[in-house]
């Protein structure tokens, strides 16, 4: 038998991290005695936090394997380790330029302007 419980989390916090925090005060009430499963009871997270756990693991395999593919590429490109190192700076550089830019549209005042203002 399979029994689903759903909660919502607060707005200001992410999914993974409640669902840690749920899973710590429920192991904290089971070792000081507060909560007793029954046995055979088994408490899984399921949900979009298997899927973003899932997909945490995924990332931290292939941006690796990207960033290693984008190098070998640039060496055969230019046969030399100086300048396929000062190209690839312009990637990281890049790349943290692109999550700077989703950090700020995440911003509620970044962009907050109108360009075609009703009087």
């Amino acid at each position: 038998m399979v029994g689903y419980v759903l909660f919502d989390k607060k707005t200001a916090y992410a999914e993974v991290d409640v669902v840690e925090n749920a899973d710590r005060v429920i192991k904290e009430k089971e070792a000081t005695g507060e909560f007793v499963r029954p046995t055979g009871v088994d408490i899984t997270f399921a949900g979009t936090y298997e899927n973003q756990l899932h997909a945490s693991r995924t990332l931290m395999i292939l941006v690796p394997m990207s960033l290693f593919t984008i190098f070998l590429v640039l060496y055969f490109q230019f046969r030399a380790i100086s300048t396929t190192l000062m190209v690839f700076v312009g990637v990281i550089v890049s790349w943290s330029g692109a999550f700077l830019l989703v950090w700020l549209y995440a911003q509620p005042w970044y962009m907050n302007f109108s360009l075609l203002v009703q009087i």
